[in-house]
Order: C-alpha cells, then sequence, then structure tokens
C-alpha cells in the first residue's frame, strides 16, 4: 500500500480490512464505520490485493466530483505499486466518444482494473460492458461508498441506487453459469440506523457479513435556537456568521432560499462564498468544490445536495438556518465538520415555518396498499416475460384512470416495486442488454447516440423475480405487504420525531443520548461520545472522550454454510474437529509428499467454502510448506494463509479456519483453541498426526482409538472432497 500505512486507524477498521480479504466469491460485506476511521482503505486493499489483469474493481459513488477525487486517490495508490495512471478511470458524463470506447475495450481486454463511477453509469452506459467481464470472470469487486443512500436517496430522485441490488443478482448469475468467480461486493457507509440496515439487507440479500465499529463524533459542540419570526432568525444567523469560525457552511432546504442567503450575504460585504444546490450544473460542481478543498472559499451556502463524500477536513463550523428532514440527515450534514479531529461547532436556528414544512417532507412516503395493488396489477399485466421466471417492468406505465407520462408516475411505480421487495414479495435482478452492433458505415458518435437511445428503454425498466404466487391478489396485500408498510412509515416518522423532540426540549434531552440510540443496532452498541450539546453543557457533562469500540463481526451465514458443507463431507456435527495424516518418516521424500498433500487439502477445502482461513505454525515444516505454495501457484486470494510465528492456540478467529501446529503443539496432544463465544462459534479443523495422544486421557491413549467423534482420515476427506 505505499508509504505510510503502518498500522491501522482503529480496531474497526483492522477488522473491516480483513474481512474484506476473507470475503468468499459472491459473498456481500457491510463496513459500517465513522467518518475519519479510514473506511477508503478497505476499498484501496481489496484493489491493491487483486491480480492486474482481469481483475476489475468498480467503485460505486454518489456525485461527480466524488469519483473524480476518489479515482485520483486509488490512482495514486495503484502508481506507488508499480501500476499505470490509466489503470484507474473516473466515468462520468463528460467524458468523449473515444475515452468511452478506450475504457470499455480495456474492460472486455481485462486490463482495467479500476473504475470509478455512479450509480446511473452502472445501471446504464457500464452495464453490458460489465456483464462481458463478469462472464470472463474479471469483474471481482463492486464497491458501493455512502451505502446508506441506497436507501435515503433510492426511493426518490435517485432510482438507480435502488437498482443497484438488483444489478449485482445478475452479474453474479452471470459469472455462475459460465462457471467462474462472481464478484465480491462491499457496502460502505458511516451513518448507520437499523432501517437503513434492513432495507441494504431487502435490497442485496441477508446473507452479507457485517462489520460494526459505530462511535459518535466527539468534535462537534451542538447548539438550537427557536426564533419568532422570520426576521429575527435571518438576524441571529447573520450574527452568527460574524463570529463563526471559518471555513463553514450554510445549510438550508430549498435552491431558493441558498439564492436569497447568498444575495444576503453579498449585500453584507461577504465575498469568498459559493452556491451549491441540487439546480447547480456538473461543471460548476466541479469548480466549486475545487475551490472549496483549496480554501478558496470561507462560506458555502448549500442545501443537502452538498457535502456527501466530501474529503475536506478542516471545516469548522455547519449552520443550519432550517429545520432538516430527520435527525439522520441532521447529523450527516453535522459531520461535515472536525474529521480532522479538531473541535467544530454546530448551530441550528429554525422557525416554526420550518419545522411545518420538516414535517411535511421527513416522512418516507409509502404508497397505500390500495393504490399499490392498483399499479402493480397494472406494470403486471403489460410485463415482458423473460428467461428463469423473470419480468421486465416499466416504469412508466400508467394505470387505466391516468393518461399523462410524468416524472411522478414513475416515482409512484417505483415506490410500489421497492415496497414489494421490502416485503421479500419480489425480487430485483438483472439480465444483459440487447445493444445494437455497430455498423460499418456507422461512426463513434452515431454509434454511442444509438446505444444510448437503446439504454434509455432500460433505465425506465426493472428486471423482477415473484417470489409470492398471490402477488396479484388484493387479500394478500393487505395480510402480507400492509404490515411492511406500516413499518417503514413508522421508521420514518420516528426519526424525525427524534429531532422534533430534541428541539422542544434540547437543555431536558441530551442530544448525544439520542443520536446513540438512533445509530445503535439490535446486535452492535454505538460507543457514546459528546463535544457538548445544551442538556450535557448544562450538567457539565460533556464527554470528549470516548470507548474506540471493537468490531463486531455479522458472519452468521459464514459460520452456518461452513458447517453444512462440512457435516455434509463428513457426518461429523461438531465445530471443533480433526483431520489425521499418518506421520511421515523423517526421510526429506515423506516430508515433501506431506507438504504436498497438505497443500491439496487446503486447496480443496477452500474451493468446497469450508474454510476461510489457515493458521500454520512457524515451525510445522514452514519453510518446506511456502515452497509448495509458491511452486503450485499459491492458492485463491479470497484465503487468507497466515504463517504466524504464534502458537496456533491463541484465541480463535470468528471465521472458518483449518489450523496446521507445531510438532512441539502436538506432541503431549493438541487442543484446538476456544472461540471468543462458547456456543454457536466458527468452525475449527486442525490437522494433526495419526499418533497423537489425547491430552484429556489420564494413560496417554492414542486420539484415534478413543470414542471423540470428531475426527476424520486425510485420504478419507480428500475422496469426500473428490466427489464433489
Amino acid at each position: 500500500m505505499g508509504k505510510g500505512y503502518n498500522q491501522y486507524q482503529a480496531p474497526g477498521q483492522r477488522e473491516a480490512v480483513r474481512a474484506a480479504l476473507l470475503s468468499e466469491p459472491g459473498s456481500t460485506l457491510l463496513v459500517n464505520l465513522p467518518t475519519g476511521t479510514g473506511k477508503t482503505l478497505v476499498g484501496q486493499v481489496m484493489a491493491m490485493a487483486a491480480p492486474r489483469e482481469n481483475a476489475l474493481s468498480v467503485v460505486i459513488v454518489p456525485t461527480v466530483a466524488l469519483a473524480l477525487e476518489q479515482a485520483e486517490r486509488y490512482r495514486e495508490e495503484i502508481c506507488k505499486q508499480g501500476g499505470k495512471a490509466e489503470d484507474v478511470v473516473a466515468w462520468h458524463a463528460s467524458l468523449d466518444v473515444e475515452q468511452r470506447r478506450e475504457v470499455r475495450s480495456r474492460i472486455r481486454q481485462g486490463t482495467q482494473r479500476l473504475v470509478v463511477t455512479s450509480p446511473e453509469a452502472v445501471c446504464s452506459s457500464l452495464t453490458p460492458v460489465l456483464f462481458d467481464a463478469a462472464e470472463n470472470g474479471g469483474l471481482r469487486h463492486l464497491i458501493v461508498d455512502e451505502a446508506h443512500l441506497v436507501i435515503q436517496w433510492g426511493a426518490g430522485f435517485r432510482p438507480e441506487f435502488q437498482q443497484l441490488g438488483g444489478l449485482v443478482r445478475g452479474l453474479r448469475t452471470a459469472s455462475k453459469q459460465q462457471g467462474v468467480t462472481p464478484c465480491i461486493t462491499v457496502l460502505m457507509t458511516a451513518t448507520l440506523t437499523e432501517d437503513t440496515r434492513q432495507g441494504l439487507r431487502d435490497t442485496f440479500g441477508t446473507l452479507m457479513t457485517e462489520i460494526h465499529a459505530c462511535h459518535l463524533r466527539p468534535e462537534p459542540a451542538y447548539w438550537c435556537a427557536r426564533a419568532e419570526t422570520h426576521a429575527m432568525k435571518q438576524q441571529w444567523v447573520m450574527e452568527a456568521l460574524a463570529h463563526a469560525p471559518r471555513p463553514l457552511i450554510l445549510y438550508c432546504t430549498r435552491p431558493a432560499e441558498a439564492r436569497q442567503w447568498q444575495h444576503l450575504l453579498l449585500e453584507s460585504g461577504y465575498g469568498r462564498l459559493g452556491v451549491f444546490t441540487g439546480l447547480t450544473k456538473t461543471e460548476r460542481r466541479i469548480e466549486l468544490l475545487e475551490q472549496w478543498r483549496e480554501n478558496h472559499l470561507d462560506i458555502m451556502v448549500a442545501t443537502s445536495a452538498f457535502g456527501v463524500g466530501m474529503d475536506k477536513n478542516d471545516v469548522r463550523c455547519v449552520i443550519h438556518a432550517t429545520v432538516p428532514e430527520n435527525m439522520d440527515r441532521y447529523y450527516q450534514e453535522v459531520g461535515r465538520a472536525g474529521r480532522d479531529g479538531l473541535a467544530a461547532t454546530s448551530l441550528l436556528i429554525y422557525t416554526n415555518d420550518d419545522m411545518k414544512f420538516a414535517e411535511r417532507i421527513g416522512g418516507e412516503t409509502v404508497i397505500s396498499v390500495d393504490l399499490g395493488y392498483e399499479r402493480w396489477c397494472s406494470m403486471w399485466q403489460r410485463a415482458e416475460s423473460l428467461s428463469d421466471g423473470h419480468y421486465r417492468i416499466n416504469l412508466a406505465n400508467l394505470v387505466p384512470r391516468l393518461h399523462r407520462l410524468s416524472k411522478q408516475n414513475k416515482s409512484w411505480n417505483l415506490r410500489t416495486i421497492l415496497l414489494m421487495v421490502r416485503a421479500g414479495v419480489i425480487q430485483l435482478d438483472a439480465v444483459r442488454q440487447q445493444i445494437p452492433q455497430q455498423q460499418a458505415t456507422q461512426s463513434d458518435a452515431d454509434y454511442e447516440r444509438a446505444v444510448q437511445d437503446t439504454m434509455k428503454k432500460y433505465r425506465d425498466s426493472l428486471v423482477v423475480r415473484p417470489l409470492a404466487a398471490d402477488h396479484t391478489q388484493l387479500s394478500f396485500w393487505q395480510s402480507h405487504l400492509e404490515p411492511v408498510r406500516q413499518v417503514i412509515a413508522m421508521s420514518a416518522s420516528s426519526n424525525l420525531a427524534a429531532l422534533k423532540s430534541w428541539l422542544a426540549t434540547p437543555v431536558e434531552l441530551p442530544l448525544c443520548q439520542t443520536l446513540t440510540s438512533l445509530y445503535t443496532l439490535s446486535d452492535a452498541y454505538a460507543s457514546k461520545a459528546c463535544g457538548g450539546c445544551p442538556a450535557c453543557r448544562q450538567r457539565s457533562a460533556s464527554l470528549f472522550s470516548y470507548v474506540m469500540p471493537e468490531a463486531k463481526l455479522n458472519r452468521e451465514f459464514a459460520v452456518q454454510t461452513s458447517h453444512s458443507r462440512w457435516r455434509a463431507l463428513t457426518g461429523l456435527e461438531g465445530s471443533r474437529c480433526f483431520i489425521m495424516y499418518p506421520r511421515p518418516d523423517g526421510s526429506t521424500k515423506s516430508q515433501r509428499e506431506w507438504a504436498r498433500s497438505t497443500v491439496q487439502l487446503i486447496k480443496a477445502l477452500a474451493h468446497a467454502g469450508v474454510i476461510s482461513s489457515v493458521r500454520i505454525s512457524a515451525d510445522s515444516d514452514f519453510a518446506m510448506l511456502q515452497s509448495v505454495f509458491k511452486r503450485t501457484g499459491g492458492i485463491k486470494p479470497e484465503l487468507l494463509t497466515r504463517f504466524s510465528e504464534q502458537s496456533t492456540e491463541k484465541p480463535a478467529v470468528p471465521w472458518p479456519e483449518l489450523l496446521i501446529p507445531s510438532n512441539a503443539e502436538y506432541k503431549s496432544g493438541y487442543v484446538i483453541p476456544r472461540p471468543l463465544r462458547l456456543f454457536g462459534g466458527p468452525l475449527q479443523l486442525a490437522l494433526v498426526p495419526e499418533d497423537m495422544v489425547d491430552p484429556k486421557h489420564v494413560a496417554g491413549e492414542l486420539f484415534v482409538k478413543l470414542d471423540n467423534n470428531n475426527w476424520v482420515r486425510r485420504d478419507t476427506l480428500m475422496q469426500a472432497l473428490g466427489k464433489r
């Protein structure tokens, strides 16, 4: 990874990197780490560890500016490792026809190592070539940064976010049909609520590994005030701006408000300011972000469109001249300050009108069962039947009572489908798109336009697979979808209610307590910190120091899968089992044969999905094993092999592992290390000689002669593995 990476920034980052390297092909990893603990390193390590050819990594980010910035960071690391600048590219709308053609060509040839792009590009212009890479075994990683936006933005103005789950499913299927390795998907976020996590599980599949190490930000000090009139709010904000440390962000809700604040600030003599809203053009956004990074601006007047993934560490203050749509959005926007670890300030000044507007936009609009049922039946009647139980649904479809196409109509159709996905009634998927071939007389520009015209059809549709036979029955909708609809609506309203409650009684209700509750998951606690909220200041109870949380690894499905595969191979039920082999006679020939057969066993167990890592004691014919690994081409990069200087009797790792102890360790009988938890632990296998004594037997009887029911001979196991 080049210079400067000689230690991890936090325990969570360490476990996230290890989990990423151990991820099995076709799996999904969710990384939930606080801002400033180095989530980006996870993606960098995966790209660096992959082969230099036929191993494409795609990083999906929400904005063009972030794509350009991330691409530069990845390019720097790849060049440090001897790579080329063109190995990394940011794919966006400003690329010309020739640049697009070259990138597609490099992807098909297997020479493009990394592409940073948007959900819209992945779900449209890049889709055909990604299917090419998937079918050739060259698509290794899909990394989604700011993954919480898949749920928060995907149901509204960025529907392509929600389509990512179906695309991943389709790409993996394409790989498996060709008998090649499917891609690993990584979802990274710094703000994860329980509802967002469940949404990601529904979108990408419940069988995902999760790394959680969440703590609140200790840098911001929080202040809030309610103004009686708009004029009073304006006066207070201007007073705050006169004294607030720079650089700072002034947030408002609507683009029109941002322009009003811009005019007021310019009239008051503020010159070093920019305005960034959802209406800001791409070229202007890039220019503004460059000025912001280079400290040419002191104040950025912005809506929520600004700041996602922003890599500027020295923002000192965030002022809200409005009420954000919910507590989660408020915390995310405050989090744009203090990323350098130094103190920062958050100030929220609002009126009752601001609160009423937040109430109108803050609750997620969930379609009613009756209207959703009507829309689905209409879409289903006109669905295009594909292969293998898949159907293409037209999002522009109109129900009979409507007569005009509109964005709102597409949005409601999408909300209907997403409700069905959350309820487990249908599953989003993707299939290869039929792209026209370029004609000999057709210029590159004309061909690119023809491709874009074809892609529009796919952008306006979704591929789904029904999972329930009664999906067109109103009674089924009432019994199965209505409860899910109520849960989604309640979650959205409670998020806004948390912000309203705090603003109503900021001195009585500690904000840090509310935030801890919001980001604590059902199985992972958010560590509390507070740089000073009104209630804690009142009680002199601010908590600037905090406990750096240990990572919570949720990998139940991997544990269960390895257990079931081991049980199918051997019939053994235990989670701590031995593989017995004949002890070599001491000759060089027998030692080499032992090393060769051991490497074959490791590869077979890894290929069968029984183990995720190997721990080899440093004096168990260490050098000979290393030599065989090198000579035979090593093993899959998905399997972590650790030639450990430490004893293999150290505590177990939380994933399926094969241990190869040293001669000294099994001389008097080897005991497999206990897992970190007593029940439901990972599968642990130990490779030991047949003449090992049972350490629990007082007379030192051989282990294989006792009724232990937790061992299998190596040759028997290899025969079983060979039949798969």
